[in-house]
């Protein structure tokens, strides 16, 4: 019996291992967390950057906002192509909004 490990789910896997990375390169080996209040804090900050100020090479040097409005051009024909955000669920995960943000980083 032969297993391969060969996915049709590889470039999916890609995007998140280097999403993993940069989280972990980024924010977990290069920060120090007096607590979980400060952890969620930073997290935000993290976040905000990422998906709001860089641009990522994967979107053509856009970021996730501009290429997340650019889908949104297209409309329905695109269908699953965009995290729903309006959901009780993804607010929740923003814990800090943009303009708390600002304040953290002074």
């Amino acid at each position: 019996m032969s297993t391969s490990t060969t996915s049709t789910r590889a470039s999916p896997n890609a995007f998140i291992e280097s999403f993993n990375g940069s989280l972990r390169d980024e924010l977990l080996i290069e920060e120090l967390f007096g607590s979980l209040d400060d952890r969620r804090g930073k997290l935000a900050l993290w976040r905000y950057d990422y998906n709001y100020v860089r641009p990522h090479s994967s979107l053509g040097n856009k970021t996730p906002a501009e290429a997340r409005q650019a889908l949104e051009q297209f409309g329905d024909s695109v269908p699953g192509a965009l995290a729903q955000t309006e959901t009780e669920e993804y607010e929740n995960h923003m814990i800090y909004p943009p303009s708390s943000l600002r304040e953290l980083a002074d």
